[in-house]
C-alpha cells in the first residue's frame, strides 16, 4: 500500500491505492468547447499536454484556438463538432470514451460540463467539473448569468468532483450546497522566467505603434463585462490629463469590442488606447515584456493567467481588489489594488506608479518572487492528478476499460 500526502485547500489529503489497481496516471479526457481562447483554454492546454504520454487527449470544436494551439503542441486532439450547439457532441464523446478507455474527463467551461453530463448517460467514467468563473457572477445581471448558472446547478447531478481554481470559486460551490469533501482547491499556475524570453523592446514597440518613451499599461483578456474595460478606458482618460506620455493597449476579442471602440473614441482615445484584438502566446508575452504596468480592472475573476503572467514577469500591478486576484498579489505590498468599478481610484493607482516608478519596480519584483514561491505549474499537475486517482478510487471506476 503506497500513501500520498499532498496539500490542498488549506487541508491535508490523505491518498491510498494499491499500485496494482491504479495506474501512477490514468486517461483523461479534458473537454474545452470554447471558441475564443481564455484562461480555462489555457489550463486545458497545461492539463492535456501534461498527461499526453500517459493517455490525455483534449476534445474541442473544430478550428477552435484551443485546438489549433493543442495541435501545434503536440497533444493529441479529437474534434467532437464544428460547433457547440452540435447536439451529436454527447454521443461523440461517448465514442470517444470508449474507443480512448478514458477513465476520466475533466471539462473547463459550462457548455463542455452541459454535454459531458449528457454523454454520462450512456457510457461510464469519472466526471471532474473545473470552474475558471463562478458563473453566477461573471457575466453580472446579464440573462448569460443566470442562465449559465442554472446549466451548472442543472448538470451537477452527475458529477463527481469539481475543482476550484480559487477560493472565491471554492466559497460559491459550497453556497450553491456542494459538500466540501467534493470540492478541492487547485489554483492556477504557471511556468514563466522572464531571462528565457529574447525581446528587443523597442521593436515590439514599433510593431504595434507605441513610441519608445511612452509609459505603456498593458491589458489581456476577453472583451466581456467580467474584464471591466470600460471601466479602465474611462480611468485612463483621468490619467491621460495628468501622465502625458502614457499609453495603453488591449490584447483579446470579444462582444464588447465595438462599444468600447466607440469609449475610446467619445474620449478622443484613438491614438492612446490599441485594442489589438486576439493575440498568440509569444506575441502576449512580447508585449508584456515591453510593457511597464499590468492593469487588470475586472469585476469578476477566478485565478487569472494573464495575471500569474505578468506577476511572474515581474511587471507592476494594478487590479480591482475582487475573486482570486487577491489570492495571487496583495494590496501596497506586490501590487495596488483597488475596489471594483471605482474609477477614480483606478485613476489614482495608475498615476501613482506612473510618477513613482521605484514604487513600482519594487511591487513587481515582490510579485514575481510570490509567483515562484506558490503558483509551480508542476506542484498544480500533480495535485490535479492526484484528484483524479482519488476521485477514480472513490468512483470505483475500474482503470481498464474493455
Amino acid at each position: 500500500m503506497t500513501f500520498n500526502v499532498i496539500e490542498m485547500s488549506n487541508r491535508k489529503i490523505t491518498l491510498s491505492f494499491k499500485e496494482a489497481e491504479y495506474p501512477e496516471t490514468p486517461r483523461v479526457l479534458v473537454v474545452d468547447l470554447s471558441i475564443r481562447y481564455g484562461g480555462a483554454s489555457t489550463r486545458a492546454l497545461a492539463i492535456a499536454q501534461a498527461l499526453s504520454c500517459s493517455g490525455g487527449i483534449l476534445a474541442g470544436i473544430e478550428n477552435s484556438p484551443v485546438v489549433r494551439i493543442a495541435r501545434e503542441k503536440g497533444i493529441p486532439v479529437r474534434i467532437v463538432g464544428k460547433r457547440r450547439t452540435d447536439p451529436w457532441i454527447p454521443l461523440r464523446l461517448v465514442r470517444i470514451v470508449r474507443e480512448e478507455k478514458i477513465q476520466v474527463v475533466d471539462t473547463q467551461n459550462i457548455q463542455s460540463k452541459f454535454w459531458v453530463s449528457l454523454a454520462a448517460f450512456f457510457t461510464d467514467f469519472v466526471f471532474v467539473s473545473t470552474l475558471n468563473s463562478f458563473y453566477r457572477l461573471e457575466h453580472g445581471t446579464s440573462w448569460k448569468s443566470s442562465f449559465y448558472h442554472f446549466l451548472d446547478l442543472f448538470t451537477n447531478w452527475k458529477t463527481d468532483r469539481y475543482i476550484a481554481v480559487s477560493e472565491t470559486i471554492r466559497n460559491g460551490l459550497l453556497e450553491d450546497g456542494i459538500p466540501v469533501e467534493k470540492v478541492d482547491l487547485i489554483r492556477n499556475a504557471v511556468e514563466l522566467n522572464p531571462e528565457d524570453l529574447k525581446v528587443e523592446i523597442h521593436q515590439v514597440r514599433r510593431q504595434i505603434g507605441i513610441p519608445r518613451d511612452a509609459v505603456l499599461c498593458a491589458l489581456v483578456g476577453r472583451l466581456v463585462w467580467a474584464k471591466g474595460f470600460d471601466d479602465f478606458i474611462s480611468a485612463f482618460s483621468q490619467t491621460a490629463e495628468q501622465i502625458k506620455n502614457i499609453q495603453a493597449v488591449i490584447v483579446g476579442e470579444g462582444e464588447l469590442r465595438e462599444s468600447l471602440e466607440k469609449q475610446i473614441e467619445n474620449f478622443g482615445l484613438q491614438e492612446r488606447i490599441l485594442l489589438l484584438g486576439y493575440q498568440g502566446h509569444s506575441t502576449v508575452l512580447n508585449i508584456l515584456m515591453s510593457s511597464d504596468l499590468y492593469v487588470m480592472p475586472s469585476r469578476s475573476e477566478g485565478i487569472p493567467f494573464a495575471l500569474l503572467e505578468a506577476a511572474a514577469l515581474g511587471l507592476p500591478i494594478v487590479a480591482t481588489n475582487c475573486g482570486g486576484i487577491p489570492e495571487v498579489v496583495t494590496n501596497d505590498e506586490s501590487a495596488v489594488l483597488v475596489p471594483v468599478g471605482d474609477v477614480s481610484a483606478l485613476s489614482r493607482a495608475l498615476v501613482s506608479l506612473c510618477m513613482d516608478r521605484n514604487l513600482a519596480s519594487g511591487l513587481g519584483q515582490k510579485a514575481r518572487a510570490r509567483i515562484q514561491k506558490d503558483y509551480s505549474l508542476p506542484v498544480q499537475m500533480e495535485a490535479t492528478r492526484q484528484v483524479y486517482l482519488r476521485t477514480l478510487r472513490e468512483c470505483k471506476i475500474h482503470p481498464g476499460f474493455s
